[in-house]
């Protein structure tokens, strides 16, 4: 059997209890399962049609909005990054912070693709402490681990 096979997930897991909070960059919400949730919109253009990174004032607003989804409570967080967005180091550092070591019992990243790998080894490579944090290629594998990170 493959070690994949029981990480099904309940189709209603992924499903958002409260609201979903929008944020420059980011819907984000707190899923059925406990976990919360971020998926970067399909796109993030500036003048010129150009894409525009994720800088320290968006990685503040989504911090904040993970903070705010989580009702006091130190969560999972599951980040589908099947739309891979370029992060500044400013932006990258504050991910690995104190703030969002706070907020969080560990981080999955869904980087089903070649450069959804590349952005999401980069920003592992430079992590400092904090909370476990492991690339995924599919959703299921993610959750299921997630799952263990749950706190009562």
């Amino acid at each position: 059997m493959p070690a994949h096979a029981h990480a099904r997930m309940e189709p209603a897991d992924h499903e958002p209890v409260g609201e979903v909070l929008s944020t420059r960059t980011q819907r984000i919400w707190l899923r059925r399962d406990g976990i919360v949730q971020t998926a970067n919109y399909d796109s993030q253009q500036g003048e010129g049609g150009g894409i525009v990174p994720i800088d320290l004032a968006c990685a503040k607003e989504n911090v904040a909005a993970v903070i705010a989804v989580s009702a006091g409570k130190r969560r999972p967080v599951y980040v589908d990054q099947q739309v891979s967005l370029p992060l500044t180091s400013e932006a990258q550092q504050h991910y690995a912070s104190d703030e969002m070591a706070r907020a969080t019992t560990a981080v999955g990243i869904l980087a089903d693709s070649w450069i959804g790998r590349l952005l999401g080894n980069f920003v592992l490579r430079y992590k400092k402490g904090g909370v476990p944090t492991r690339l995924f290629q599919t959703e299921a594998e993610a959750v299921h681990w997630l799952k263990g990170y749950l706190q009562p």
